[in-house]
């Protein structure tokens, strides 16, 4: 039926596996790269579907299932990636008045006339 390729393929899956009664699905590398070239074709994170993205992978085998799952996982990714970035850059932030050497309790901010 067309042009899939299948996740048993070796290029595209290093390990693809089920666990005993878990239907656990692992995902490769070149497989997690096939995902994040079809959200990028689709117009990026919040207008990618899983229905759409299964289409664009064209992946045999894969199902919508798997790429929601994975979907989720990876928006919850970015979200934390991002929290903690801006947690980051909060704490490095220094006051101006600290990078320009004045203090509150200087001789010079408190009252300039007394010296």
């Amino acid at each position: 039926m067309g042009d899939f390729k299948s996740i048993e393929d070796p290029e595209i899956v290093q390990e693809s596996r089920t666990r005993k009664n878990h239907g656990r699905f692992v995902w490769s590398h070149e497989l997690h790269q096939k995902f994040l070239n079809a959200i990028e074709q689709l117009g990026g994170n919040d207008k990618a579907i899983p229905k759409k993205i299964l289409a664009v992978m064209n992946v045999e085998g894969l199902t919508r299932l798997n790429v929601a799952t994975h979907l989720h996982k990876y928006r919850l990714t970015l979200e934390r990636t991002t929290e903690a970035h801006r947690m980051n850059m909060a704490t490095r932030q220094v006051p101006s008045f600290i990078r320009q050497g004045h203090h509150q309790n200087s001789s010079n901010s408190a009252n300039p006339s007394e010296t």
